[in-house]
């Protein structure tokens, strides 16, 4: 919103929109589905804060 003085609800709609743009480029380039599970190695809610991601990828990589 900062960035480019956007409202909250215009801020939202460009998220809205360059998710489906990011998501149509990732369908097309890897003929897989955006959001199937089975695409991913590992998913993370960044919301949990920056030091529980961190510990949680260094878990997965020591125990792959």
């Amino acid at each position: 919103m900062h960035n480019y003085n956007d409202s909250k609800e215009e801020a939202l709609n460009n998220i809205k929109k360059s998710d489906k743009s990011r998501s149509s480029y990732y369908e097309v380039i890897s003929n897989n589905k955006w959001k199937d599970i089975d695409n991913y190695d590992l998913c993370i809610n960044c919301c949990v804060g920056n030091d529980k991601v961190i510990e949680t990828i260094i878990k997965y990589i020591n125990n792959k």
